[in-house]
């Protein structure tokens, strides 16, 4: 359907590195924590505790959040500096938490403008940054694959 350009070799051989190589990793990420926790075992409703003296959260508001996220994506990359400021200058992000505004966050974009829009709730917590994050990327793709065609409209 000309989506993919792997093979099932392909596949086996990405599985493979991933036992060998992630799962290991992601195995002694894990044991670290568990030592930092003082636990015998990390389970599934650990995952949420960063640190015994509780997570971590954001040291100023939306504003400085911004300030701050523009110099993690100028460090990044100039492109995705640009970007971001694009899409400060753009009013192209909805972060403040307001009441009756709905809750959780997205990435959406709007091809007739070319340009993505992020949705979210900063509300102080360490998920403004996790989520923020999570939607620039989409954001950030939805923007470099502006000028693609449609996967949609690919078919054999």
């Amino acid at each position: 359907m000309q989506r993919i350009d792997y093979t099932e070799a392909d596949v086996a051989s990405y599985r493979d590195e991933v036992v060998a190589k992630v799962v290991p990793l992601a195995q002694k990420i894990i044991d670290q924590k568990a030592q930092k926790l003082n636990l015998a075992r990390v389970m599934y409703w650990d995952e949420a505790v960063f640190d015994l003296q509780g997570n971590p959260k954001p040291q100023g508001d939306h504003d400085w959040m911004l300030k701050q996220a523009q110099q993690m994506f100028d460090a990044m990359h100039p492109e995705l500096g640009s970007f971001f400021a694009m899409m400060v200058a753009g009013n192209l992000m909805d972060l403040k938490t307001r009441p009756g505004k709905a809750g959780g966050g997205f990435c959406t974009s709007f091809p007739s403008q070319g340009v993505p829009y992020i949705f979210a709730n900063f509300n102080q917590t360490k998920g403004d940054v996790e989520v923020f994050t999570h939607e620039m990327g989409h954001a950030f793709q939805a923007w470099q694959s502006r000028n693609l065609p449609l996967i949609d409209y690919l078919w054999p």
